[in-house]
């Protein structure tokens, strides 16, 4: 890509949603980083992503369903530990990460 270009797409009215995607990737690797912290280093391992919905829904992608079963006991720890950073979070649902390797 050319440097004109990239400097009219940066210019542009759209590269407003361009720094709120860039904004929304960044608090949900911080979010991920802090829910991470509230695990033992082993089960840091098995939370693969997360998300919160529009809706305030934390969703929480782990690598397995025991884990998606471990972390399920977890939900309040969770909560808690987003609503530090992300009050609007309302409840957490668990999820298996569908990750072909």
């Amino acid at each position: 890509m050319s440097f004109n270009k990239l400097k009219k797409i940066l210019s542009s009215d759209s590269h407003n949603n361009l720094d709120d995607i860039v904004q929304r990737a960044k608090n949900m690797e911080e979010l991920c980083f802090i829910l991470k912290k509230t695990l033992s280093n082993e089960a840091a391992e098995h939370l693969v992503g997360c998300n919160i919905r529009n809706t305030g829904k934390l969703i929480i992608l782990c690598s397995s369903i025991a884990w998606a079963a471990k972390f399920r006991y977890q939900n309040e720890l969770f909560l808690n530990a987003a609503r530090k950073k992300f009050p609007n979070v309302t409840d957490c649902k668990i999820k298996v990460a569908d990750i072909k390797a």
